[in-house]
């Protein structure tokens, strides 16, 4: 118990923003002979569980033997804690969290598959018109609103400003929930402020939104943040140990959902109005983080080599050490 009350304190949310379905896959059999052919994971409802659902809507977690069921949380440290006490199987968290857990002891995890990660328009920096806040630059002494200070969505934003000579300890982050992204600039009187989607689009088609924020920076659309990692699939070790048959066929399954995100985006447009608060007509103006059908570990590295050098971490940490590969689909 002290392990999941330790957690609880430590971990960040996830990276993606939360917001507000159906079980099409039933199994046609178990003959993998599976350990485990039911399994709960714990995901935020929002666009970075595309994957997920799609997986279970296309059938292909039913072809491996597997009944998935989404518990919806309201951040990858709640369900990370449920993990641990052994409430829940799976769980979507932030990149950052897991590592954390791990360095500090709070549990033994492994990653098993993939989650989103940026992609330009995903997570921007914006500011009220008129403010005097137009690029990275005009930040210094200014305050910015993030959803958290310590996750792989402001890292990131710190590592864009360094690249662009602006010191991060010149500038007072404070929280700010994505929902409340764009009145946080009036009523909070804050300078700029991070907005994921679909908050970003929701606020340019609104008619307030029009006249209420103007991009200042995309800290992901190149340059040292390209396509960073934000979340991933884990398990508790000891899991993946004593359900190795289980494990390998929800990695099969996931790694054909993201294929088919890769081929037909507009599959996860078509279902997000089905397990998220995001309407039709705002899932086809958004923008799409990325899906990745394999765990590379040359880019999964970028997370905490990114933590090292904000001082997230105090030394290095292999992202090996938590990866269980991703199979050869076929295999």
């Amino acid at each position: 118990m002290a392990a999941v009350a330790g957690a609880a304190a430590l971990l960040a949310s996830g990276g993606c923003g939360a917001l507000g379905s159906s079980q099409a896959d039933t199994p046609v059999a178990n003959p993998q002979g599976l350990e485990k052919p039911h399994l709960s994971v714990g995901v935020i409802s929002s666009i970075g569980s595309s994957t997920l659902y799609l997986a279970r809507q296309e059938g292909y977690f039913a072809a491996e033997g597997l009944t998935v069921e989404p518990v919806p949380i309201d951040g990858g440290a709640a369900g990370l804690t449920k993990v641990i006490a052994g409430e829940m199987d799976v769980v979507s968290v932030n990149d950052v969290s897991a590592i954390n857990a791990q360095v500090k002891h709070a549990a033994d995890l492994r990653i098993i598959a993939d989650g989103p990660s940026a992609a330009p328009n995903t997570y921007m920096l914006v500011s009220a018109p008129g403010s005097g806040i137009s690029r990275i630059e005009d930040l210094p002494g200014k305050t910015v609103g993030v959803s958290s200070r310590d996750d792989i969505i402001t890292l990131s934003l710190r590592n864009y400003m360094e690249s662009h000579a602006v010191n991060p300890s010149t500038v007072n982050f404070i929280e700010v929930p994505y929902a409340s992204s764009q009145t946080a600039l009036s009523d909070k009187g804050l300078a700029a402020t991070m907005q994921t989607e679909p908050y970003y689009t929701q606020t340019q088609q609104s008619q307030r939104g029009a006249k209420g924020i103007a991009p200042v920076a995309d800290p992901f659309a190149d340059g040292p943040n390209e396509n960073m990692s934000i979340a991933a699939y884990t398990v508790l070790n000891k899991f993946a140990k004593e359900n190795p048959k289980t494990v390998l066929a929800f990695q099969r399954a996931m790694q054909k959902a993201a294929q088919l995100t890769e081929k037909d985006p507009d599959s996860v447009r078509k279902i997000l109005p089905t397990f998220t608060k995001i309407d039709p007509s705002t899932a086809q103006l958004m923008s799409l983080v990325n899906f990745q059908s394999t765990l590379n570990p040359i880019r999964l590295q970028r997370v905490p080599d990114l933590m090292l050098k904000e001082g997230a971490l105090k030394e290095h940490f292999d992202i090996n050490s938590i990866l269980i590969p991703m199979p050869t689909l076929g295999n």
